[in-house]
């Protein structure tokens, strides 16, 4: 396989899995908004203290489907604008280990 064709393949296998993932967390939303869920996307209902707090506290859950939900907030903190520290404050206060240092993210 030439390098450009292995390129190929590797940016196709990261376009589909991005998309079965956000398709994933359309549903898990989709299945939220039925439950009367909603106004993340409004600081007057929702602060991105709050989101970031709801984040940490499904870090430590191991139930199915709880990847997703870190997935959607941080989607949610993303949209919002939220900085990084917002998660690192909110892990900080539920007595999570959290680094604010740049550059502690994998590549």
């Amino acid at each position: 396989m030439t390098d450009a064709a292995a390129q190929h393949l590797e940016a196709d296998i990261d376009d589909r899995t991005v998309s079965e993932f956000a398709d994933a967390m359309r549903a898990k939303l989709a299945r939220s908004r039925a439950k009367g869920r909603g106004g993340w996307h409004d600081p007057r209902l929702c602060t991105v203290e709050e989101l970031a707090a709801m984040m940490a506290g499904h870090l430590a859950k191991s139930n199915p489907g709880n990847l997703i939900d870190i997935a959607v907030f941080a989607m949610m903190l993303h949209h919002r604008g939220a900085p990084p520290t917002a998660l690192v404050a909110a892990m900080q206060a539920a007595g999570i280990r959290a680094s604010a240092h740049a550059g502690d993210a994998p590549a």
